[in-house]
């Protein structure tokens, strides 16, 4: 249990350090590719003269869902095999 203590207390001081360099970031800077466009002329008013389709994340859905359902089935096979067994004398 200590040993697992150590390791959970090393990531978290390995994930502040490198959290103090990200928000030392600007986002309107080169290494985001400058300023963004003004949506709001892209828009219009209320979302007036909005046409076509939400864009492809190369995410598959599928795949998600898959993966949902495998580790939900893992996690009650673990908890069922983890019960405790009744003794009979």
């Amino acid at each position: 249990m200590r040993y697992l203590k150590s390791i959970f207390a090393a990531a978290m001081l390995g994930a502040l350090a490198f959290a103090s360099t990200a928000l030392a970031q600007d986002p309107t800077g080169p290494t985001y590719g400058g300023p963004g466009p003004n949506i709001d002329d892209q828009v219009g008013r209320g979302g007036e003269g909005v046409t076509g389709t939400l864009p492809f994340t190369g995410r598959d859905l599928t795949l998600a869902v898959l993966t949902a359902l495998v580790l939900i089935a893992v996690g009650m096979l673990t908890r069922r095999l983890a019960r405790a067994r009744s003794v009979v004398r």
